[in-house]
């Protein structure tokens, strides 16, 4: 009798586990609630109700060091009109309730490290305010942004994948070799440069051409909430026919990761040479040192020393120039020294113009406000034009060659101020670059 009665409790415990169990795994209306991402899993379960860990990944491309959204750049339009259809539908389902937006945006490695890392930053933003404008009724904490920075992961994949000259060698630096590689607190080598030097440079510029552009994207993974049996998902399947992957490990909300910022490159001193006066056989050169993104300091000196035609004639010109200017607009998306700045120089020299035979000698002195606008040529040359108002004074005396211009008779002395245009500039630049230590940071 007391194993009849024990078998009975035992049978009476299971039952009510079972059906506690049957009803946290139901809503109000008996609905099973799933968590899911588009598109729906079609694989069987071995029970009727699961949990689903499939995701879309929409990817968009940017071309190289650009952050600007190209519709018509690999794709792009159509893949993002993809991702505006699905999130549509998610949103208009009853049963269904939108969790999260997960942006994972990278750079492929070339250049220098710490502005692949705000490129790659940027780029995840890009998507994020254009995701937006389509749709304003997203709000920002419903998404998840990751910056990946330089995309080596995906570099080795896609070696693995291919059929590159020297693959096994690449693989080997790529795998094994550090970021950076350190001794005694400094760094004494890069996995970039070994792989930069590797076959003298020419698996680099294959890896540039062939597998770096789909490096430089923007990745969206949809994830979202759902009141619905899971046999019954896959009649969504055909709406959202998409590249399926795994979600990326749960974010705290906001997130951004950076990686940790190696050695950076950076111009530390641009040298320049003014090619209006150049033409104008007045030989000068200048030196501007970068402080930080926005501010920059300079020096100017021109320097022309020529007589000719028997003395009868003569150009000198010694004057020096020291400024600072002001570098506008967002730096993060800029290199140093370009884009439009504006700033200020006091000016002192020495002149002696004699056109022929007559002719003066003098000091003067002067300072202005100037305006302007730095392009980017290339990592080491900058173009750059500009001009500037402000007053000069000089103090001169008029003079006369006497015996074949071998002396000067001077005749009398005066002075002169002028306010008004003061410089013109068009300047080739070149850029020498240092390194320094970063620090990790987020944004």
């Amino acid at each position: 009798m007391r194993k009849y009665i024990e078998t009975a409790i035992l049978l009476t415990v299971l039952g009510v586990a079972i059906g506690i169990s049957l009803l946290a795994g139901t809503d109000a209306k008996g609905a099973t609630v799933t968590e899911q991402s588009f598109p729906p899993s079609t694989g069987e379960s071995s029970a009727s109700f699961s949990r689903v860990n499939d995701s879309t990944e929409v990817v968009i491309n940017f071309r190289l060091d650009k952050v600007v959204y190209d519709p018509a750049y690999m794709g792009n339009n159509e893949r993002f009109n993809e991702l505006m259809r699905l999130l549509a539908a998610v949103k208009a389902d009853p049963d269904t309730r939108l969790k999260n937006i997960r942006v994972t945006s990278s750079s492929s490695p070339e250049g220098p490290y710490k502005h692949n890392a705000d490129l790659s930053i940027e780029r995840g933003k890009t998507l994020i305010k254009l995701i937006k404008k389509q749709d304003p009724t997203l709000n920002d904490d419903i998404f998840v942004i990751t910056s990946l920075g330089e995309a080596w992961d995906g570099a080795i994949k896609a070696v693995e994948e291919g059929d590159m000259p020297h693959k096994e060698e690449a693989l080997e630096i790529m795998r094994n070799v550090p970021v950076n590689v350190i001794k005694v607190g400094k760094v004494v080598d890069t996995r970039k440069r070994q792989m930069m030097n590797l076959a003298g440079g020419t698996v680099w510029r294959y890896m540039i051409e062939n597998y770096f552009p789909s490096l430089r994207q923007t990745s969206v993974f949809v994830v979202f909430k759902t009141k619905r049996l899971v046999n019954t998902l896959e009649e969504l399947a055909p709406i959202y026919a998409c590249a399926q992957q795994s979600v990326p490990g749960e974010l705290a909300r906001g997130e951004v990761r950076m990686p940790e910022l190696a050695v950076e490159s950076k111009p530390i001193i641009a040298v320049k040479t003014n090619l209006l006066y150049d033409v104008l056989a007045t030989p000068n050169f200048a030196v501007e040192l970068p402080l930080g993104q926005r501010w920059s300091i300079f020096a100017d000196y021109t320097f022309p020393w020529w007589e000719w035609d028997d003395n009868s004639r003569a150009w000198e010109d010694l004057d020096w120039k020291l400024g600072a200017r002001y570098w506008f607009g967002d730096r993060t998306k800029r290199d140093v020294l370009t884009g439009f700045f504006a700033g200020g120089f006091g000016a002192a020299g020495y002149y002696d113009v004699q056109p022929h035979h007559k002719g003066w000698q003098g000091e003067f002195y002067a300072a202005g406000l100037e305006g302007g606008y730095a392009w980017r040529l290339s990592k080491h040359w900058h173009f750059e034009v500009s001009g500037a108002l402000g007053y000069m004074h000089t103090k001169y005396r008029r003079y006369h060659g006497e015996l074949d211009d071998q002396h000067l008779v001077y005749k009398y002395n005066g002075k002169y101020d002028w306010l008004g245009p003061v410089k013109l500039n068009a300047s080739i630049v070149h850029l020498f670059w240092g390194k320094k230590n970063a620090k990790s940071g987020r944004k």
